[in-house]
């Protein structure tokens, strides 16, 4: 198949990604071939993020179901790719490569879009202390601790 079948099927994909959980291409990453797919994704935060990660666990789980095989028919690589504009930001990177790339996008699409996605709101923690703080600069030495501190030495 063509390169540019390549692309409208990846086009469907990108899709499910976009109903799914929001991702949105980053505009000028996106490098397709007949035999791969390149390209950066920018996820909302909030739910979608976590949302995102059921679909990347997913995606590497098929991946790693082809590579079993011993003889894949498509790999897929995911990763992140930091860069400054201005301030420090990332996109998710994916890269799909197959001889017949066209061919298993469909199946990638519907499979992503059956998934149910684990939504969790993360909740930030304080964590209190610092295990090295017996040992580090600044109060460590100055506050007493332990026995000391009850005997007011």
């Amino acid at each position: 198949m063509s390169a540019h079948m390549t692309a409208a099927r990846l086009t469907e994909l990108i899709a499910v990604f976009r109903e799914r959980v929001g991702a949105e291409i980053l505009e000028g990453t996106e490098n397709v071939t007949e035999t791969q797919a390149r390209f950066l994704l920018r996820i909302p935060k909030g739910p979608p993020t976590t949302g995102w990660l059921s679909i990347v666990d997913r995606l590497l789980e098929l991946g790693d179901q082809q590579l079993a095989t011993k003889a894949p028919t498509w790999t897929i690589d995911v990763s992140k790719q930091y860069f400054r504009r201005p301030d420090l930001r990332y996109g998710w990177r994916l890269i799909l490569q197959s001889k017949e790339l066209a061919t298993y996008l469909p199946a990638l699409a519907k499979d992503i879009k059956s998934i149910q996605l684990r939504v969790h709101q993360l909740e930030e923690v304080r964590l209190n202390g610092s295990p090295t703080r017996r040992v580090s600069k600044g109060y460590a030495d100055k506050v007493l601790v332990g026995p000391l501190a009850l005997r007011g030495q």
